[in-house]
């Protein structure tokens, strides 16, 4: 529950800084990296949204 917790904050864009208070965790990193994941879906979408610079 917790993973999916940080995982559905983080996707919404909440600030890391309240994710890792909500979250107890010493460090925003803790947050976002241990629990914070992404779909296959997102993957895609991101790459197929990509901004080229010129």
């Amino acid at each position: 529950m917790r993973k999916a917790l940080s995982a559905d904050f983080n996707r919404e864009g909440v600030n890391p800084a309240i994710i890792k208070k909500l979250m107890g965790h010493k460090k925003e990193d803790m947050s976002l990296n241990a629990y914070a994941t992404t779909s296959k879906e997102e993957l895609i979408s991101t790459a197929m949204n990509r901004k080229y610079k010129k």
